[in-house]
């Protein structure tokens, strides 16, 4: 009896991908049938993702019947496989009135898939080099094109209506596109639901403020508190995201300063 597997990797049914029982090293039960086993990991080439099994029953000619194939083995989940298994009850705990959840909100789980999205900058966890240690999000400029760039940082999560959040993290300005350090940054929250604006209902709807200090390279960390409450109107939780954005700076002469940040320990409570 042969068995032969493909791959992602190798999409050929052939020799080298397969394993074999004789029927002579093995008794069959009272009804004639043979248990076989395969041990799939005897072949090396069991790698990837498997696309096709083939079962060649044996070289002699007649009819074989086949009463069931079975497939089993052992699971050994990854943190990051732990995470996404966990995630919807995570998200669903602020349906409970808890804090909404942000993943790896320190930075420093590197099990955790980045979940932190952007189009208008790259974002990265990255070494922080004031404190030696710690890591943090880094969100960068893409390019030194001198065009406007709202550079965004999105994680999305799960609001409850008419709760109020309180939300502490800590930010660091670092440069502009062209690597010169930056003054006066503004840097901005923003709390995007599903939310009637002006008597019409708008998805990711954007409810933001600028943070209570503009930030320079030479601040360093800087510590934001702030509060918001999600409109009791909002039904709609299929949008709902937690989002960081730094406003362009745009200089005397025309240019443009597109500014780079990090983020990093993010704490989220409920107001009571």
């Amino acid at each position: 009896v042969c068995i032969y597997f493909a791959t992602t990797a190798d999409s050929n049914l052939n020799e080298a991908k397969k394993l074999v029982i004789k029927f002579d090293e093995m008794t069959p039960d009272k009804d004639g049938f043979y248990l076989i086993k395969f041990d799939m990991l005897d072949n090396e080439l069991w790698t990837d993702t498997v696309t096709t099994l083939r079962v060649d029953p044996g070289d002699f000619e007649g009819t074989y019947i086949i009463d069931y194939i079975r497939m089993w083995g052992e699971y050994n989940p990854t943190a990051e496989d732990t995470y996404l298994e966990k995630r919807d009850a995570l998200l669903a705990e602020a349906d409970e009135g808890k804090p909404f959840h942000i993943p790896n909100a320190n930075g420093e789980d590197t099990g955790v898939p980045l979940m932190a999205s952007s189009s208008s900058a790259v974002i990265s966890i990255a070494e922080d080099d004031l404190i030696k240690g710690n890591h943090a999000y880094k969100v960068a400029i893409k390019d030194n094109a001198d065009v406007k760039r709202w550079n965004y940082f999105i994680i999305p999560t799960r609001f409850k209506p008419g709760v109020t959040y309180k939300v502490e993290l800590d930010v660091r300005v670092l440069q502009d596109q062209r690597g010169n350090d930056v003054t006066n940054a503004s840097i901005a929250y923003n709390f995007r639901y599903t939310d009637e604006v002006n008597g019409e209902i708008k998805g990711s709807a954007d409810h933001h403020k600028p943070f209570d200090k503009k930030l320079s390279t030479s601040d360093g960390w800087y510590h934001v508190s702030f509060e918001h409450t999600i409109n009791e109107t909002s039904n709609d939780r299929s949008t709902d995201a937690f989002t960081i954005f730094a406003n362009p700076q745009t200089n005397a002469d025309g240019t443009i300063n597109n500014i780079s940040y990090m983020v990093d320990n993010i704490v989220v409570t409920v107001v009571e």
